[in-house]
């Protein structure tokens, strides 16, 4: 993990848009730790990557236990910053496509984005497209020519797909969001941000939703308490 703050995230953004190979972007809160765990493929997904910005604040609380602490301004969610992370291509002209969510999700989002950067050059398709259409979705990115592909298809699909994708499509940077166009279109419920900030997101997101989140929230981060033991997960870096 990357000990990223959100300038210093902002000011790689342009770097990892201009490179000329392509460059992989993931992002690690205590699911996704969990998953790396147990899925080989997306395990391989984060070894892969050339950056992993921090989006849960437990894993901030944790690395206070290592020889490595780091800061609350280092967990970084994309809620608090995409709109300008966008605005900032999209000054310097650079190409954007968005693929994720239920049908129409996506088209929401850009619409949203577009209020406020009209000349920015964004394309966007949902992530409801399954085996049959996955050859139509690559083939539409390619000819649209991104600088930034921005995966929200949710983990671990998200990380799997840019593995398998990323070395073919041509796109500088490849960097999975989640449920990024979902929270902005209001499919799910987006936890009060001050909520965030103090790390009780989660709390908020299972209430919210406890059916689907219950083995998220209470069983995975017990889960995770033997290998944090034996000392497999943190190693984190300055950024």
């Amino acid at each position: 993990m990357d000990g990223f703050t959100k300038d210093s995230l902002l000011e790689n953004s342009l770097l990892w848009a201009n490179s000329s190979k392509p460059i992989l972007v993931l992002n690690h809160n205590l699911h996704s730790v969990y998953l790396a765990q147990r899925d080989p493929e997306m395990a391989r997904a984060y070894d892969r990557a050339d950056a992993v910005h921090i989006d849960g604040m437990p894993l901030i609380w944790l690395s206070r236990l290592t020889s490595n602490p780091l800061k609350p301004e280092n967990r970084l969610t994309c809620l608090d910053w995409i709109e300008e992370l966008i605005s900032t291509w999209g000054k310097s002209g650079k190409r954007i496509f968005v693929l994720g969510g239920q049908p129409g999700v996506a088209d929401h989002f850009v619409a949203h984005i577009l209020k406020n950067d009209p000349d920015l050059h964004i394309a966007s398709h949902h992530g409801y497209f399954g085996d049959h259409g996955e050859a139509e979705v690559v083939r539409l990115i390619r000819d649209f020519k991104p600088d930034v592909l921005l995966l929200g298809l949710g983990m671990p699909l998200q990380e799997k797909w840019a593995l398998r994708h990323i070395d073919s499509l041509g796109v500088p940077l490849v960097w999975t969001l989640g449920a990024f166009m979902d929270l902005f279109a209001g499919v799910q419920v987006t936890p009060p941000r001050w909520l965030a900030r103090l790390g009780f997101e989660g709390v908020f997101r299972l209430f919210a939703n406890p059916r689907r989140l219950w083995r998220r929230y209470l069983v995975e981060p017990p889960a995770l308490l033997f290998h944090f033991v034996r000392g497999r997960i943190f190693r984190t870096q300055r950024s």
